[in-house]
Order: structure tokens, then sequence, then C-alpha cells
């Protein structure tokens, strides 16, 4: 009998080729059909170390105390609106805090000195109002 993949002589009764390695079908045996190739999974843990984000000096996010005042000197403003130079003085004040507090980069609390902007516009027309109408 021969081998069927290198064609070397095999001896009757071995299963395989002693030169090849390869499987040897009898004469007259049906083959039978071998299974494919198997992938090799390889369960392995990188070695990965989470490394700490350092934000330099210009990425730091600060507090934004411009805004902060901007709203409250504006939110304040309402209850002077009664006093006359009290009550363009404050909003205006106000005004001019949160619009600083809005253009200021990598800075808290945006919200707050758009706020205080719409606050302090609102009082300061209401105070020239007040002071012009008599």
């Amino acid at each position: 009998m021969f081998c069927g993949s290198c064609g070397s002589a095999v001896n009757n009764g071995l299963s395989f080729c002693p030169n090849c390695g390869a499987p040897v079908i009898a004469e007259g045996a049906q083959p039978v059909p071998q299974p494919g190739p198997q992938p090799v999974v390889q369960n392995f843990q990188a070695n990965t170390v989470q490394q700490p984000i350092v934000l330099s000096q210009a990425q730091e996010v600060r507090e934004n105390g411009f805004a902060i005042a901007g709203f409250f000197v504006s939110l304040v403003a309402m209850v002077f609106m009664i006093l006359k130079p009290i009550n363009i003085i404050m909003p205006l004040t106000g005004l001019v805090f949160s619009i600083i507090g809005v253009t200021r980069k990598n800075s808290k609390r945006k919200g707050l000195a758009i706020a205080g902007i719409i606050l302090g516009s609102m009082f300061l027309i209401a105070g020239l109002g007040i002071t012009f109408s008599n």
C-alpha cells in the first residue's frame, strides 16, 4: 500500500504514513472525513496600566466668581428698584459682572452668567423707566 499524500510505501496495518504522518486509508475502505483545523483560542489578560490624566493649567476648569456675582447683584437689584440712583447702578454692575463671567474661558457656571445678563438687562431697563418717568 502507498501513502496518498507523499506516495511512499506504507506497511499494511499502519494508520499513518511513517514518512509524512498523513492518515493512510486502506484499499477498498471509505475515507473518514476529518474535521478541519480548529482555531486556537488563547485567553490572556494584557497587563494594562491606566495612566492618570493630568490637566495643564490652561485646561483646568475654574470656578467663575464673576458669573455668581453678576447673577446675585442682578437679582438683588430687583429689591432696590424704588431707590433712584441704585436702580440703575446695581443692574448695570450685575450686567457687567455677568458679561465678564460669560467670556471667561475654562470656567464653570456660564448658565448662571447668562441668567445674570438677562436679569441685569431687564432690571436696568426697568430702572431707567422708573428714573426717567418722573
